[in-house]
């Protein structure tokens, strides 16, 4: 089944198995169009993991089980490999 996605978003791809999104306040949230917004990134990244910066600051990462969203936020180790890794594919890219 596809979507359609109505959340407007930000792609950062991180790591090799990380796509980080951030919210740009479309007409819904991405914490409101979950399951869009997973299978959006799954046809670009299939496998890999999917999270998003929210409205607070908080990283949030998106599971699918049977077709429903599940929500986990990531803890502080996590966050700073995300970070981590981003800087180094920057560094990659220079």
């Amino acid at each position: 089944m596809t979507r359609t996605v109505k959340a407007w978003f930000d792609v950062v791809k991180v790591g090799y198995d990380f796509v980080l999104l951030t919210d740009q306040n479309g007409p819904k949230s991405i914490t409101n169009d979950a399951e869009a917004v997973y299978e959006c990134i799954q046809a670009e990244y299939p496998a890999y993991r999917v999270a998003y910066i929210d409205s607070v600051g908080d990283y949030t990462e998106i599971t699918m089980i049977e077709n429903f969203a599940k929500f986990r936020m990531l803890g502080q180790s996590e966050i700073d490999q995300i970070k981590t890794q981003h800087k180094l594919n920057e560094l990659q890219n220079l």
